[in-house]
């Protein structure tokens, strides 16, 4: 639907890094083996400083990244699913604090100290380049909302996008209301700097609702039934594997007339996690038929051992499909915070049914026409990854909808590493398959769907035709002094330099240099804006760059006026380069 496959033959897997900021990963799963991600208490580097953040590996951490890398990352390898981008650079960095039984969402702190930690891999993979390869470019996947201190994260993205073309921030379109049914920004994809996707299903028909703010969504992709490979700590393989190494069985006994015996293999019968493996033959009564809803899969089991019951099936809602199966755990379950455990301290045998399944053993038993059932568990080691299906629920989808459109930016971007993020985004917009003859209000098409349904292949060729300039990259240093108009030329670095006292005159520089060869350009118009305004000013606003010093501003503090001071410069566009734009903090 995105036309991302087409991309197989261009795209070039050493020009980007994903980045993902989610859940974490498991390390046992064999889709993964070069994959890397922060680890606490190591250096990035040799002789570094020990990194703080949640182990992203380990048995225990949960699916958000694993979900991300199978369709951005897995390896063709007939373990699992061959991603958007198989074998794709990616770097994990995970938000949530797993070691708890419900890891708290995380905090607007804890998403931008993901962010900087993207940016700073981004940075050190960019440094061990061999000089003259094409540039490094990074997507990020951002997962999470934000409990507390959002106002940190708004702050970050126009700091680092003002500065950095070559990252993207990927998220989808989803949101929430407050209590007064107020639309609360707490959500990544909420601020501009991200590019927030919807979902549609195979029709292209949207799966949200309109509750969604007008400006929140850039573009659509697919995000129904949306095959992944599942985290195995989060997954229980010897229930549900669909590769055929376990055959869980259902046996009834007379068999119901006019049912085909293939009928309790249509879909086959799962098990939950947790459940007892083995064989059991019982009447129903001792063998509990249960409808999912309601309550945890895991409350259902220990009313129904508290009843006299040794066993479970318990199959699919009236809303679900004929023939979808129920999956679930028994174990990890919690209430209120407080873990449900079975009564007799293991779960018994608990087999898992279709609709259609559960509604002939109910039909037969009211018939009184079935005697007794046989449930069979088997154990057996699984040698391959099974795959799940995203939720049909049309709850979280577009969370897949964004996995989907993040490989997809990256195949692109890998295809045309010169471009800049901005350059990228305008041939995707530029060709999006757009919502036509929806019945639908503009402003509601626009909430549902965006600019439309990413189509990158058209991407691709619009590129091709109009090839991106390469991007320059802006250097800016001040310089400090007790001078209107000061003479001296060198420039030093302005991170964390304070301006006071007899320091109310500094100047500022911008050197515009060549993004592959790092020589400085002379020539290039550079346009200069202070924030906020009433801080400072600068005696002029653009000036052109020389070829040994770049463009000079002499500027100067307004009188009484301190605070931090955002220095931002932009290259106009010229006719061997693009424009750029880049920003410094110095406090006055």
């Amino acid at each position: 639907m995105m036309q991302a496959d087409r991309l197989a033959a261009v795209a070039v897997k050493g020009n980007v890094l994903f980045c993902l900021t989610t859940s974490g990963i498991d390390e046992r799963n064999q889709d993964i083996p070069t994959v890397k991600g922060c680890v606490p208490g190591t250096p990035r580097v040799p002789d570094g400083a020990p990194r703080a953040c949640y182990p992203s590996t380990g048995v225990a951490t949960g699916g958000g990244g694993m979900v991300a890398m199978s369709i951005i990352g897995a390896l063709d390898n007939s373990f699992g699913l061959k991603g958007v981008i198989p074998d794709a650079n990616a770097y994990i960095y995970s938000v949530y604090n797993t070691t708890l039984n419900n890891p708290p969402e995380p905090t607007g702190t804890a998403l931008v100290a993901a962010y900087q930690d993207c940016e700073a891999e981004l940075d050190a993979r960019k440094a061990n380049r061999i000089p003259g390869t094409p540039p490094l470019n990074m997507v990020v996947f951002s997962d999470g909302w934000v409990t507390e201190g959002v106002d940190v994260v708004p702050t970050y993205l126009k700091s680092v996008t003002a500065r950095q073309n070559d990252i993207m921030f990927v998220a989808s379109a989803s949101g929430t209301f407050d209590e007064n049914g107020t639309w609360v920004d707490v959500v990544p994809n909420a601020f501009p700097q991200f590019v927030a996707v919807s979902s549609v299903n195979a029709d292209f028909v949207s799966s949200i609702g309109t509750e969604q703010p007008v400006n929140y969504t850039d573009f659509s992709a697919p995000g129904e039934y949306i095959m992944w490979t599942p985290s195995l700590s989060d997954f229980n393989l010897d229930a549900n594997d669909v590769w055929g190494q376990r055959k869980n069985e259902i046996a009834v006994t007379p068999p119901l007339a006019g049912v085909q015996a293939d009928f309790w293999n249509a879909p086959p019968p799962g098990a939950f996690a947790g459940s007892a493996v083995g064989s059991i033959t019982a009447g129903l009564g001792k063998i509990c038929l249960i409808q999912r809803g309601g309550s945890t899969f895991a409350e259902k089991m220990v009313n129904c051992i508290k009843g006299g019951g040794v066993a479970g099936v318990i199959y699919a809602r009236d809303n679900q499909g004929p023939c979808e199966r129920v999956t679930g755990n028994l174990e990890d379950v919690f209430v209120n915070d407080t873990a449900v455990t079975s009564p007799t301290g293991a779960w018994p045998i608990v087999i898992s049914a279709s609709l259609q399944q559960g509604k002939a053993l109910l039909s037969a038993l009211q018939a009184g026409k079935l005697t007794s059932l046989t449930l069979t568990s088997p154990s057996r080691t699984p040698t391959k990854v099974p795959i799940a299906f995203s939720d049909a629920s049309k709850n979280y989808n577009n969370y897949y909808a964004a996995c989907m459109a993040t490989g997809a930016f990256g195949a692109l971007w890998s295809a045309h590493p010169s471009c800049s993020r901005q350059q990228i985004l305008n041939a995707v917009s530029a060709t999006a398959k757009p919502k036509l003859d929806s019945g639908l209000p503009d402003w509601e098409v626009k909430a549902r769907y965006g600019k439309g349904l990413l189509q990158v292949w058209d991407a691709h060729t619009y590129l091709l035709a109009n090839p991106c300039k390469p991007t320059p990259v802006l250097i800016i240093t001040t310089t400090p002094s007790s001078k209107p108009f000061p003479k001296d030329q060198k420039g030093t670095d302005a991170a964390g330099q304070h301006f006071r006292g007899k320091g109310s005159f500094f100047k500022v520089t911008v050197v515009v240099r060549d993004p592959v060869t790092r020589n400085a350009v002379s020539g290039v118009p550079v346009t200069l804006a202070l924030d906020p305004a009433g801080l400072a000013s600068c005696k002029a606003t653009q000036r052109t760059t020389g070829r040994k010093v770049g463009a000079v501003w002499s500027c100067s503090r307004v009188r009484g006026a301190s605070g931090a001071l955002t220095i931002t410069a932009t290259s106009a566009e010229s006719a061997w380069y693009a424009s750029a734009t880049s920003s410094i903090t110095v406090t006055l």
